[in-house]
């Protein structure tokens, strides 16, 4: 059987479902509450739930809210498990994108599974927590985003900057390069583990700007928006002087 490369291991990688064994165990639960009433129904041996004598109850009433109760939360379940199902198919092969013209999904794929086999993988992180879909890569060629349903390629000269703030549970990253401004978000992470992952980057993307806040991240995606010209201007210049 053919190793898959790098990218194809991130385009099939499917989420793993920590909760299955929960769901299973509450199965399993119902089927054996539903059993029981079954069996003190139908013999009428009360004392195998300590009931008789102390808590006055129906054996009909006892069956039929069991069986009903479980049924309908067996069916629930059920339910959530198919559409947790058909979304994870849905996600299973993420399209491949290249920002550049220059080369064709194919021939950056090869470089970047040839450069990761080589040991040449610079960075490889979650965004957020290791549950969600966003990652980011960094060859000595590429920067790859992982997103739900898809996965860019940006060669890594076009690559400008890259800020990340974070507030709350969720860090925003911006990607400023040749194409524009790209978005991205980490949820459920913490500062430590988003400052950890700027260190990484930045050993290989520098940052030109030093220390920022997020009011001046805002500035410079306002002064791309205008014109890439002014702010790859205002980059050079604060590289020049890094």
């Amino acid at each position: 059987m053919e190793q898959k490369g790098f990218i194809e291991t991130w385009q099939t990688e499917d989420k793993k479902d920590s909760s299955m064994l929960g769901i299973v165990i509450i199965l399993g639960f119902c089927w054996a509450v539903t059993g029981l009433a079954g069996h003190m129904y139908l013999t009428g041996d009360n004392d195998i739930l300590w009931i008789e004598g102390i808590i006055p109850i129906s054996e009909r009433v006892l069956f039929w809210s069991t069986v009903i109760g479980s049924s309908a939360i067996t069916v629930a379940i059920t339910v959530e498990l198919i559409r947790a199902e058909m979304k994870s198919r849905g996600r299973t092969l993420r399209e491949f994108f290249v920002y550049s013209e220059e080369r064709t999904p194919e021939a950056v794929m090869q470089v970047v599974n040839e450069e990761v086999a080589s040991g040449k993988l610079l960075v490889e992180a979650d965004l957020g927590s290791p549950e969600s879909a966003g990652k980011i890569a960094l060859t000595p060629s590429y920067l790859l985003l992982r997103h739900d349903d898809w996965i860019g390629a940006t060669p890594k000269d076009d690559v400008y900057w890259i800020a990340a703030w974070h507030k709350g549970n969720r860090t925003t990253y911006y990607v400023f390069s040749t194409l524009g401004v790209s978005r991205l978000w980490g949820e459920k992470t913490t500062k430590e583990r988003t400052d950890a992952l700027m260190r990484q980057i930045e050993a290989h993307i520098p940052n030109v700007f030093g220390a920022y806040t997020e009011k001046d991240i805002k500035k410079f995606e306002k002064m791309f928006e205008k014109g890439s010209a002014k702010f790859v201007e205002f980059y050079q210049r604060a590289k020049e002087g890094f």
